[in-house]
């Protein structure tokens, strides 16, 4: 390989490193995510959508490798980086509460 295909490889996996984080941190993908394994008809149901807006967050998912979906019966599955995904975000989680509750604090220390 040389350095303009190592560059092009780079630069892919910035994109879909980014993709994943667009694409999973949408509320209702989100929450899609946090309730795996699940199938269409508990999200319909959890969601309030339709079939159709169901079927196409999950594929919109399996597409960046956020779930794998098991056609015809309906059923999705974490994936690896789906796992580590929601781990990254709830470690977030945690920091961002931290800093809140220090801001908090030196805001109204005064």
């Amino acid at each position: 390989m040389d350095k303009s295909e190592i560059e092009d490889i780079d630069d892919l996996i910035e994109k879909i490193t980014l993709d994943v984080f667009y694409i999973g941190s949408k509320k209702i993908n989100f929450r899609i995510l946090k309730s795996l394994p699940t199938n269409v008809e508990q999200t319909v149901k959890d969601t309030g959508l339709t079939i159709v807006p169901v079927n196409n967050h999950f594929n919109e998912l399996e597409k960046i490798g956020l779930l794998i979906r098991d056609k015809g019966t309906g059923n999705a599955y974490p994936t690896e980086l789906s796992n580590h995904f929601l781990l990254l975000i709830t470690e977030t989680e945690k920091h961002v509460k931290t800093n809140l509750i220090n801001m908090l604090r030196g805001k109204f220390a005064n």
